[in-house]
């Protein structure tokens, strides 16, 4: 519930689903014990947010691809995983199961130079990107995730797991595309 649910960081909800009935009964103990339901105000800022998540929705992965097609064709990224791209590995799948081509607004990509480039874009890119450990809001997300997110990993777990030294997570909001294509440009051209 918290992520592009909510979109505007304003909540935390979520659901606990267990895979056998004694985890459901320990669960249902410890949850009649100390509660876990939000808070009527919660229920209902969710509620209200939820009216926009597909107008949210539709302009997050309009703009995310734009992002990821600027990113496939610059030369200090390395690689771009994006659902919407005909590079990605998995396109003909992610088409079957998003509908209308909204592929979301999550995308990732490696820049060149491993952490230390990522630290450097970090360091350099502007407004409109926020950095910071979150995704799914209307605010565009930047994270450089071997040293911010995944940090406590060891690396060779790290690594295992898909993540780079340079790789980078967006999240795309609804800003104005041009306006993070030309932030991501300005910080890329300093790394």
């Amino acid at each position: 519930m918290t992520k592009y649910y909510d979109g505007h960081n304003i909540g935390t909800g979520g659901a606990l689903i267990s895979a056998t009935e004694e985890l459901y009964d320990r669960t249902k103990l410890i949850q009649n014990m100390h509660g876990n339901i939000m808070t009527p105000m919660t229920a209902f800022l969710v509620l209200q947010t939820m009216k926009t998540m597909g107008l949210r929705v539709k302009h997050q992965s309009a703009s995310a691809m734009e992002i990821a097609t600027f990113l496939e064709a610059h030369p200090k990224v390395e690689r771009v995983l994006y659902p919407g791209l005909a590079s990605f590995p998995q396109k003909e799948l992610a088409d079957k199961q998003h509908r209308n081509g909204m592929h979301g607004g999550m995308l990732w990509f490696d820049v060149e130079g491993g952490d230390q480039a990522a630290i450097a874009l970090m360091d350099n890119v502007m407004r409109p990107w926020t950095l910071c450990e979150n995704l799914g809001a209307t605010e565009s997300i930047i994270t450089a995730c071997a040293v911010m997110t995944h940090a406590n990993m060891v690396k060779e777990d790290r690594l295992a797991a898909g993540i780079s030294d340079g790789f980078i997570r967006i999240s795309t909001g609804i800003e104005d595309p041009a306006d993070l294509i030309r932030a991501l440009d300005d910080a890329l051209s300093r790394v």
